[in-house]
């Protein structure tokens, strides 16, 4: 097995930088807070008339923007606080990741909000994905 897998991926190098090493663990950085939550989420309004919607980034650090994945695919990233469903099927689960931005490169993603197409809404777990 060792053999087969240094013959697909090559030998691994003793010198490895930290950045080689992490690759992609979390960062331990700051984590931005979704402010649509299943409290004040509307079951009542279709999903192609919400607005997801975050908090802006805390003064004093180094962030100017956000990278939003919808169902692990970046579909936004800028500095606007808000993202509209519009676009989204209604009939299947939605997947909702969040991060700080700098300079456009991201920080720790928060783990997945989720929206039901019972039009539930349930909110991320605490820490990083």
């Amino acid at each position: 097995m060792f053999l087969n897998g240094a013959a697909k991926f090559g030998l691994d190098s003793i010198l490895q930088t930290p950045a080689e090493l992490r690759r992609d663990a979390p960062l331990g950085s700051e984590l931005p807070a979704f402010l649509t939550n299943a409290t004040n989420w509307n079951t009542s309004v279709p999903l192609v008339n919400q607005t997801l919607l975050w908090d802006a980034p805390p003064s004093g650090l180094n962030w100017d923007g956000f990278s939003l994945l919808v169902d692990d695919v970046e579909r936004y990233v800028g500095t606007a606080t808000n993202f509209s469903l519009s676009g989204l099927n209604a009939s299947i689960p939605h997947f909702f990741r969040l991060a700080f931005q700098s300079q456009g490169t991201s920080g720790d993603f928060t783990k997945a909000a989720v929206w039901n197409p019972s039009g539930s809404w349930s909110d991320p777990e605490p820490g990083p994905s």
